[in-house]
């Protein structure tokens, strides 16, 4: 590893070396705040504070403590968002993010989500035309006893962007998060996350899209632990990989000592377009309790062929046929993006 680079999104629990998919390796650059163009829509009812870099320091993200140091000595403040206790949010928290040209930056925003509450996040990360440059990029969020979250990420970057995107999160006693990431755009993408079910019963739910071409590379880390009883995860991923693109997907689900009842789940469904793309996964469930359930899974191929013949005799060309297959895959992601304007210039991939 060159001295200029670091370590991120490394997984938990490490394979084997010489398959060189134990973690990413990035370049280190000097990242400064406020160089892009960032929208923030906030209801009433989230109030918005800052604080020093280093808050909410507890909450780990999935990119790593290397990041984390990284990111807090580069930034010069951490934008907090409140939702009280018992407070239901009907409009969603919308940061709409535009990266120019020569961007490099680095930006932080701690969630809280107070007992009983409800709200939702939507982040959507895009930029100027043929922009490069690089975003460093974390969200932390506290979710107390029986609050709901619900964050959604999209990545609309130009081709030779690049995003690294870390998510931690602690859920307290009957807590719930949602998460959607959709992943299209960009030329090097790092998605890390972390979620600790830390109270019983607490809920995750995991839906990740993505739609890769020429030759873009996304690396993801995602990983759950269970520590309170009774807690359930449910990861699904689902995407298509064209041209000389490549993924790299670890999937962890942490069965701690104590989470008696727990229940987790993976499962992710992969279309290659053509043989140049590459593809590689990772499912890990990792288990210290006995009273406990865990699944796993991945189907990686093409299109079925008998489907193809099928629509062929429909009058659709098979360059026209792959197209609606492979998007069809990410309208039911899109599909969940609570914003109208976003929703539909995500659709439009």
């Amino acid at each position: 590893m060159s001295k200029n680079n670091f370590k991120i999104n490394t997984i938990p629990s490490l394979t084997w070396n010489h398959l060189k998919m134990n973690e990413a390796e990035v370049e280190e650059v000097q990242v400064c705040p406020d160089l892009s163009e960032v929208n923030e829509q906030l209801p009433e009812t989230i109030t918005a504070t800052e604080m020093q870099p280093g808050y909410a320091s507890d909450i780990k993200g999935g990119a790593g403590e290397v990041f984390d140091s990284k990111l807090k000595s580069n930034i010069d403040k951490c934008h907090v968002l409140t939702c009280k206790e018992g407070v239901i949010t009907e409009a969603p928290v919308v940061i709409s993010v535009n990266f120019k040209d020569g961007s490099v930056e680095g930006r932080k925003y701690v969630i809280e989500a107070e007992a009983n509450s409800k709200t939702t996040i939507v982040t959507d990360f895009s930029s100027d035309d043929g922009a490069k440059g690089r975003s460093c990029f974390q969200t932390l969020i506290r979710i107390g006893k029986g609050a709901e979250v619900t964050l959604v990420q999209t990545d609309r970057l130009s081709s030779d962007f690049e995003l690294i995107n870390d998510v931690g999160a602690v859920l307290e006693e009957d807590a719930i998060l949602n998460i959607v990431h959709i992943f299209l755009g960009g030329s090097n993408i790092y998605q890390g996350c972390n979620i600790v079910l830390k109270g019983d019963r607490a809920v995750v739910n995991k839906d990740i899209g993505y739609f890769l071409k020429e030759e873009q590379d996304l690396d993801m880390n995602y990983v759950v632990i269970h520590e309170g009883k009774k807690t359930e995860c449910d990861i699904k991923a689902s995407g298509v990989l064209e041209g000389e693109s490549s993924k790299l997907f670890r999937g962890t689900i942490d069965f701690k000592n104590g989470c008696a009842g727990s229940k987790g789940a993976e499962i992710e469904e992969v279309i290659l377009r053509d043989d140049t793309a590459h593809n590689k996964t990772i499912p890990v469930i990792l288990c210290a309790e006995e009273d406990v359930e865990g699944s796993h899974g991945a189907t990686i191929g093409r299109i079925d062929e008998d489907l193809i013949f099928y629509m062929q005799t429909r009058g659709f060309e098979e360059e026209e046929i792959y197209k609606l297959i492979s998007k069809s895959r990410l309208l039911s992601f899109c599909s969940k993006i609570p914003d109208e304007d976003i929703r539909a210039k995500t659709m439009t991939f």
